[in-house]
């Protein structure tokens, strides 16, 4: 089994995707899961959503959400026994799945979809039915990982 957990960072909490490739299923996934909290022990691959600049003037939540990622960083690649902890920007993502950086997420959402089928419903759930709001970026992040890093493992 090689399981591939996402991170969408958030400032005090953070989205998360544990994604099972051999399965091509979703073993769980937390839309809000709090940052002190969060962990990825079960996991062979990690991936965390890294920030870029676009110029324009941040707040507190954004440099709250860039220590974060620097303290998830830190703290995975002490457990994670050497293996690299992957660090990956939304223009990467967009690219990946629209060809575009300028794609929201509602694009990369309908991409998702259109490869791994409609969530469903409670009674006849679809692949994607765990996800919701940050999960869904961590699962893009999982999704990411394996077709451009993982594909020759």
């Amino acid at each position: 089994m090689s399981i591939i957990c996402g991170i969408d960072v958030g400032s005090e909490n953070s989205g998360i995707c544990f994604w099972d490739t051999k399965r091509q299923k979703i073993v769980s996934s937390n839309d809000k899961q709090p940052n002190d909290i969060l962990t990825a022990h079960s996991a062979n691959y990690i991936v965390i959503e890294d920030v870029v600049s676009y110029g324009m003037p941040v707040g507190k939540s954004t440099f709250d959400t860039c220590k974060a990622i620097g303290m998830f960083k830190e703290r995975f690649d002490q457990i994670h026994d050497g293996k690299p902890v992957y660090l990956v920007t939304k223009p990467e993502i967009q690219l990946h799945f629209c060809n575009t950086s300028r794609a929201k997420d509602a694009n990369i959402k309908r991409v998702l979809l259109d490869r791994f089928g409609e969530k469903g419903t409670k009674k006849n759930q679809g692949t994607l039915y765990p996800l919701k709001n940050h999960s869904w970026d961590a699962f893009a992040l999982c999704i990411y990982l394996e077709d451009n890093i993982l594909k020759g493992d």
